[in-house]
């Protein structure tokens, strides 16, 4: 399935200079397996989707749009989804915890391919809301890169926290996908660990710390 999702984000983007490409990762919850509300899941899910369907391919800003699709048994959301769009992909996962572990689960067995296809990758899920503005072709995104785009800037959010050290919040967030060997290196720290933590209690620190430091090696080899 990695090769699949690959394959088709290099068909829709072959055209297209590398820096101008994105990965969009949206995270749906199992609605029979999460403490959400129903009715919470589906209003987030159909305001993210309301957006990818007001983003022409032909657009200035391009997006491709993987949705990871929590479903022990089945998820009847999965209906909103626009599967038959070139820019979406749907991949269903039978094992998960939190949106955190499966993000981390996506960089780990895609890394190759999201070097290769895309600058930048772009993390959240039904635990969050929107976009809520420039929702027309993608705005909302170019908004992000200007900041990532900006010297010395590795990952980018709406939200930031001092708990625990400052980092940005991973309820949404993005990063240069040329930081993703790094992150897979946490990713090999945190497997290893013999002391059980959360993915989502350790991830919500370790990547802002991770992308911090390996940003600063990249920089210091330029």
């Amino acid at each position: 399935s990695t090769h699949c999702i690959s394959s088709a984000a290099s068909d829709v983007y072959k055209r297209q200079e590398i820096n101008s490409r994105n990965l969009v990762v949206f995270y749906l919850e199992d609605p029979d397996s999460t403490e959400s509300s129903l009715d919470v899941i589906k209003n987030n899910l159909r305001v993210f989707i309301a957006s990818v369907l007001q983003h022409s391919i032909h657009s200035t800003t391009h997006a491709f749009y993987l949705f990871n699709v929590a479903s022990k048994y089945s998820n009847s959301l999965i209906d909103d989804i626009p599967i038959s769009r070139s820019d979406v992909a749907v991949v269903s996962w039978k094992e998960f915890s939190t949106d955190m572990y499966v993000h981390m689960r996506t960089v780990n067995l895609l890394s190759p391919a999201l070097m290769s296809n895309f600058s930048a990758v772009f993390f959240t899920s039904t635990a969050a809301r929107g976009p809520l503005v420039f929702t027309h072709n993608g705005e909302w995104i170019s908004e992000f890169r200007k900041l990532l785009n900006e010297a010395n800037v590795g990952m980018v959010g709406p939200t930031v926290s001092c708990q625990g050290g400052p980092h940005i919040q991973t309820h949404f967030f993005a990063l240069r996908s040329v930081l993703l060997p790094y992150l897979n290196e946490e990713i090999k720290r945190y497997r290893a660990m013999t002391a059980w933590l959360s993915a989502l209690d350790y991830f919500e620190v370790a990547i802002s710390d991770a992308v911090a430091v390996s940003y600063t090696h990249l920089r210091a080899h330029e």
